[in-house]
């Protein structure tokens, strides 16, 4: 997955005004329009919330192909 410059997909889009107000779409809190970037769906996001939401969906997907460990009874 890509992380791209919001300003430029932003600009593209429409030119915000000063009065606009960005938020992260993972996190949900401002987002400096010039320095943010955006997700695979075009939002604006906060670098590090990407990062951290990239590392768990890589984390609950390995996971998803560990084995079951079984403890198996005594006899």
């Amino acid at each position: 997955m890509t992380l791209h410059s919001a300003s430029a997909s932003l600009t593209q889009m429409t030119t915000p005004s000063p009065f606009s107000v960005v938020i992260c779409s993972i996190c949900g809190k401002r987002v400096n329009a010039e320095i943010s970037k955006t997700d695979e769906n075009g939002q604006a996001v906060h670098e590090e919330c990407y990062a951290d939401k990239i590392q768990r969906e890589q984390r609950a997907f390995k996971n998803l192909f560990k084995a079951p460990v079984h403890v198996y009874p005594s006899k």
